[in-house]
């Protein structure tokens, strides 16, 4: 939606305050009245990624993501990210939005024994999927997207939102 927005701002000349489209090729149009108040999702890959490997050192990620344009825009970011900081990620696997039972993806994860899992999805199934990691035994760090930072996973994610890091 908010691309096709900017294209009715071009031609009408209306400016446009961009405080949700996390899209790095949103503000790429090159249209001078367009303006973004939030980080696009390469620099939040790139802070998350630069957190988890040089501030924390670990090694191994995971990666359980939304298989839409949001998750696959912010998970191709981290991983190019971790890549460039030597760490290629363990296995990056997919969602759909409604969906309530991750275990067969959690127990692969678990079966590789990352030393985190990054989570880039809607707040709902964010919340969802820390909720089960917990509850399964999964102690690893959980690294989440800026739709992490909301009431809405909080409220889902219970106690098990304890220690999540979000790039926001």
């Amino acid at each position: 939606n908010s691309h096709i927005l900017i294209r009715i701002a071009l031609k009408a000349e209306i400016p446009i305050m961009n405080t949700a489209d996390t899209d790095p090729t949103f503000t790429e149009t090159r249209i001078p009245w367009l303006f973004r108040v939030i980080s696009d999702d390469r620099m939040e890959s790139y802070t998350l990624a630069k957190y988890v490997y040089q501030v924390l050192d670990l090694e191994k990620v995971a990666v359980l993501r939304y298989n839409g344009r949001y998750g696959r825009v912010g998970t191709k970011e981290f991983r190019e990210a971790s890549r460039r900081l030597g760490h290629p990620l363990v296995i990056e696997l997919k969602f759909v939005n409604g969906e309530e039972d991750f275990s067969d993806r959690l127990e692969w994860i678990k079966s590789l024994e990352p030393d985190a899992v990054l989570v880039w999805g809607n707040a709902v199934e964010c919340g969802r999927i820390v909720k089960q990691m917990r509850e399964m035994g999964m102690e690893q760090p959980f690294f989440g997207c800026d739709r992490t930072v909301s009431d809405e996973f909080l409220e889902i994610a219970g106690e098990n939102a304890e220690g999540v890091i979000a790039g926001f």
